[in-house]
């Protein structure tokens, strides 16, 4: 990832050092302060494809650098690429780099570093790491089918395409200067049908055990998935039963030794209603011993206070009954305060809170999870099977395409052979073989097509997942090999350039984080101004999107400019310490 980018004398800079962590970055400024600069400085460092420009040079400086210093895997790789003012409009570039502090003279030897560390070809690491509005509208996008041909190892025949352009231009300038006759006999003419005949029997075939092990290679698949099913499931149910059996064990003092599979919510329920009408019946009992006690207090008050008379009855009261009845008060004072002191309402109060946490935690437990039963096989050897099946279906694919050249080849001859036969110039026998070359290379294309439209799938269907739930309303995005980006439109697909601007944004983010996630190692991803397009809601998804997603290790540095500091700021806040925020200066850059 990339730790430290300083940059000298660069457009708007003119001298500036930031310092990055692993995790999101949010460098927030206001429009036109330089975070597009500073986006395209690292990439314009770590690219030799690109080219100085004339406005790269801050004011009338003569020279400048972009320095950027990263950790790849356990080497530390500096890369200084520096400008300097010569005669012309445009000024030179000189690039140098070290691994482990120590200088390479060949720049070669940090690319292949790159390539090695992160499984990917530079040229397309440098373009699919980086967006900027200026890159969704020009012609710089990264070559998406030779990465995956790369990738999902079709790089063979992707050179054997390549190799038949010439051929095919060659064939093109003979049928300009050819002009020789050809001739045959009924005999050839005999066995090319022959030949053709078997080509097809043998094409047919090819189809149809491509078909069988394509089916074969789906329910191994199938199988695998199933058992992967049985399993998760399995360990839910455990995990379940675990977390089900520790509120059990902490209410089992309350409600009593339980069995495995009984609901805890009902039991908990009821002995929390009970708590509570004991301490209401204590509350009640406290109240009638206070007003008790309150009483008992007054009629003692008003004997001491009487004279000669009963405050009761009136009658004549001498000392001995006085004192009688003021024995008698006093116990019964005595005795109502030892029963109100007996009543103790923090035990109960503790308890019910003890019992309602057990019961918020069963609630939010729930119901037991499905378990499925009957794994069709063990995991492992089911996948081994699968692996199996897969590659069977790729021989099988690699056999009908032979078998798909062999029936063109079989028809060119047999064509060749009735064009000379009807006395046609050699010039009809080129533009056969033409037609055979373009065949075949239409045959490639479509097998490399197919194949990689088979691996694409999980990559399609990781963006379908992000983009269908930012625009619920517009779903169904479909990625081709070629990198095309289209979405179903009533009748009609509509094409990427028909997107809005934020549709555009967001796909383009979403293709390229499941590319770089799902096909290489790199480790960063820049972004400048992904929320600028978006509605607020869409604002928020993606920036969360982005704030989390280093979370999971599956990128260890996103770079995000914006000028949503308050959003930046929110997310920064409710995040882990995996989310960061960088602050531009807004006055004129110096």
């Amino acid at each position: 990832m990339i730790t430290i980018i300083r940059l000298e004398n660069w457009r708007a800079y003119r001298s500036f050092e930031l310092k990055l962590k692993p995790g999101t970055t949010f460098l927030v400024a206001k429009n036109g302060v330089g975070k597009t600069s500073l986006i395209d400085a690292v990439r314009w460092a770590l690219d030799p494809q690109l080219s100085a420009q004339s406005d790269m040079l801050h004011g009338s400086a003569d020279s400048g650098s972009v320095k950027v210093e990263l950790v790849v895997g356990n080497h530390s790789v500096q890369i200084e690429r520096s400008l300097i003012k010569g005669r012309g409009k445009v000024p030179k570039s000189e690039m140098i780099a070290c691994i482990d502090g120590e200088r390479t003279l060949n720049i070669d030897d940090v690319y292949r570093l790159f390539e090695a560390e992160w499984g990917t070809e530079y040229g397309f690491l440098t373009r699919v790491s980086f967006i900027t509005d200026r890159l969704l509208y020009s012609d710089e996008e990264p070559d998406l089918r030779a990465h995956l041909s790369d990738v999902f190892g079709l790089k063979n025949l992707q050179q054997t395409i390549k190799e038949l352009g010439p051929a095919i231009l060659k064939s093109e300038r003979d049928i300009k200067t050819e002009r020789a006759d050809v001739s045959a006999t009924e005999g050839d003419l005999f066995k090319a049908e022959a030949e053709l005949q078997q080509s097809t029997l043998a094409l047919n075939k090819a189809m149809t055990v491509e078909q069988i092990k394509r089916e074969e290679a789906d329910n191994a698949r199938e199988l695998v998935c199933e058992a992967e099913r049985v399993e998760t499931s399995a360990i839910e149910l455990k995990l379940w039963h675990e977390s089900h059996a520790q509120i059990a064990d902490a209410a089992k003092p309350i409600i009593g030794q339980t069995t495995p599979d009984i609901d805890l919510r009902d039991i908990l329920e009821t002995s929390e209603r009970s708590i509570k009408d004991q301490i209401s019946k204590e509350r009640e009992r406290l109240a009638v011993l206070s007003n008790r006690i309150q009483s008992i207090e007054m009629e003692l008050a008003r004997l001491l206070n009487a004279e000669a008379d009963c405050p009761v009855c009136r009658r004549p009261l001498d000392d001995q009954s006085r004192d009688i009845a003021k024995s008698q008060h006093q116990l019964d004072l005595e005795t109502a305060r030892e029963a109100m002191t007996s009543i103790d309402l923090e035990r109960p109060a503790a308890l019910e809170a003890q019992v309602r946490e057990l019961l918020r935690q069963a609630v939010e437990l729930g119901d037991a999870p499905l378990q499925y039963y009957s794994p069709p096989g063990d995991l492992a050897d089911l996948k081994v099977r699968s692996d199996m099946a897969r590659e069977a279906h790729e021989l099988a694919v690699a056999d009908v395409r032979e078998f798909k050249i062999r029936y063109a080849a079989a028809v060119e001859l047999r064509d060749d052979i009735q064009t000379s036969l009807a006395d046609l110039t050699k010039i009809s026998l080129l533009f056969r073989r033409h037609a055979t070359l373009k065949t075949a290379q239409a045959a490639l294309e479509a097998t490399v097509s197919e194949v990689l439209e088979s691996q694409l799938k999980p990559i399609s269907q990781e963006v379908n997942r992000r983009w269908d739930a930012l625009f619920a309303d517009r779903p169904g995005l479909y990625l081709d090999s070629s990198g095309s980006i289209t979405r179903p439109l009533e009748t009609q697909d509509l094409e990427f350039s028909a997107f809005s601007s934020g549709e555009k944004m967001v796909a383009k983010l979403l293709v390229r984080l499941a590319i770089l996630i799902k096909t290489t190692r790199v480790p960063f991803f820049w972004i400048d101004e992904p929320l600028e397009h978006l509605d607020p809601d869409a604002r928020r998804f993606v920036a969360l999107t982005l704030a989390h997603l280093s979370e999971d290790d599956a990128l260890a540095q996103i770079f995000v400019t914006t000028y949503e500091e308050t959003l930046a700021n929110l997310l920064v806040d409710q995040a882990s310490s995996n989310a960061h925020l960088e602050y531009l200066c807004t006055t004129p850059l110096s």
